[in-house]
């Protein structure tokens, strides 16, 4: 009688051994719940909305939740989506590829090419970025050598930039009117090409007083500014106004007083044919003779051309790398893009949102109320819940592409991997914990229609992400 009672007392050690790993210790969540009601019942979250959850990724089962299902604004935590969907889809190892080819006929004695050099893009977002090397005008060297090596030393026609590839419809409809003009409001196209921007420079004086709009770096053919900026605070907050393929802008807002040279950086209004510009420059610059440049906007592409060299981007998971880190929402837009090139004859914003929906649906994930306008989170109308965040990145955990994401987010508390969000009104975590035991979760925390400033609710947002770190 007393063996067995020493074995049920051993067997229900055991039991409750196991117990405790599966599932994080009752102490933890009791703090992360008391954490969260101290977060909603905040008198300065009145009229706000939480939504968080948290999701054992192996058993597939809510450990704490609030309010999960509820539709929330998630801004750039929402990149997680189309950067998961890339990886599974295409493979981390996956390039773009741009083609330089040309159409006509081509005369290897005289170097002449009667007809036009085509630039042939494929949505590759990466093409003299700031955050790849060689980036700027260094990165298009290679083809004007290329080009040089083949024997082109005439054009007859033009440098065409062909981004058919994409949808001629650069940013969503969806951002802000103040947003567009901006660096971050620079849209996907077929070609892009210096993450589709380009930086005002400014001298401000006393606070005040009128800024001096001082040159534009590029310098964009056809482009006008107008500054109606002034010396005012401590921080930028000078907005450029003006939409895609138009040339007019118009600059308004502030920035700190008593400047020399302060840098306020734009969207560029066609990347396409920018980039057509340059190469043309650079071949005349070689000593190539050319018939001027276009796009395929302006100038008929009537055959794909003869290659002479393809340029191929950085691997995909270095891209998604870089869209997590920077949160950049150019490139988060391209990939959404590209999503859909090959099951349509164009990739657009709408069908790379219905591949993400197709791909959820197919992994088993529900997309009720899964109501996404764009693939960065600028807009204020999308709408994700908590739910959504935890139960696709427990799905993809079971991806072969699963390390690759971890590139990108960001480490803290030593545990918790994440990705932020942040527009007005709206502040957003979301990824994993991989806890002590051993266990890994998925998260998602987002706040909506507080009224912290913005540094308050961020750090009251990372303190609960330090509760999760003591999983």
């Amino acid at each position: 009688m007393e063996a067995v009672k020493k074995l049920s007392i051993r067997g229900l050690m055991l039991f409750l051994a196991v117990i405790s790993l599966a599932f994080p210790g009752s102490g933890e969540l009791s703090v992360l719940k008391k954490e969260l009601n101290a977060l909603k019942n905040d008198p300065e979250m009145k009229g706000g909305t939480i939504s968080f959850a948290l999701m054992d990724i192996r058993q597939d089962s809510f450990i704490l939740d609030m309010s999960r299902d509820q539709l929330m604004t998630p801004a750039s935590a929402l990149k997680l989506f189309v950067c998961a969907a890339a990886l599974d889809k295409m493979g981390p190892a996956h390039r773009f590829n741009t083609a330089v080819a040309y159409s006509g006929q081509f005369d290897a004695l005289t170097g002449v090419l009667t007809g036009d050099l085509i630039i042939r893009g494929s949505g590759d977002p990466t093409t003299g970025s700031r955050y790849l090397n060689p980036g700027g005008i260094k990165a298009l060297q290679n083809w004007i050598d290329q080009v040089t090596r083949f024997g082109i030393k005439e054009i007859t026609g033009k440098v065409i930039a062909d981004g058919s590839v994409l949808e001629d419809s650069l940013a969503p409809a969806s951002w802000p009117e103040s947003d567009v003009g901006n660096y971050y409001g620079a849209g996907a196209a077929g070609l892009n090409y210096l993450d589709n921007s380009y930086t005002l420079f400014f001298q401000t004086f006393k606070t005040g007083t009128a800024a001096k709009f001082l040159y534009a770096d590029p310098l964009v053919p056809g482009m006008s500014f107008y500054s109606e900026v002034t010396a005012q605070g401590t921080s930028d907050k000078a907005f450029i106004y003006g939409r895609e393929y138009t040339y007019k802008r118009m600059i308004r807002g502030t920035l700190p007083p008593e400047k020399k040279l302060f840098g306020v950086r734009g969207s560029l209004p066609d990347p396409a044919e920018y980039l057509a510009y340059v190469c043309d420059s650079l071949f005349r610059k070689a000593g190539i003779k050319t018939g001027g440049y276009g796009t395929h906007r302006t100038c008929k592409v009537n055959e794909p051309g003869k290659e002479i060299f393809v340029h191929r981007s950085a691997p995909l998971d270095t891209i998604v790398m870089i869209t997590l880190r920077a949160s950049h929402n150019m490139f988060a837009e391209a990939l959404l893009k590209s999503l859909s090139v090959t099951k349509e004859r164009q990739g657009s914003r709408v069908g790379g949102l219905r591949v993400i929906k197709e791909w959820m649906k197919k992994n088993g994930i529900d997309t009720v109320g899964f109501f996404p306008l764009d693939g960065s989170g600028l807009s204020p109308g999308n709408r994700v819940s908590a739910s959504h965040f935890c139960r696709m990145l427990s799905s993809f955990a079971k991806s072969p592409a699963y390390d690759a994401i971890f590139k990108g987010l960001k480490l803290s508390n030593g545990s918790v991997y994440s990705k932020s969000g942040y527009i007005s009104g709206v502040r957003s975590y979301a990824g994993y914990v991989r806890s002590g035991s051993g266990k890994t979760y998925s998260f998602a925390l987002m706040i909506n229609g507080y009224d912290f400033a913005p540094g308050v609710a961020r750090k009251k947002l990372e303190a609960i992400l330090a509760v999760l770190g003591s999983l």
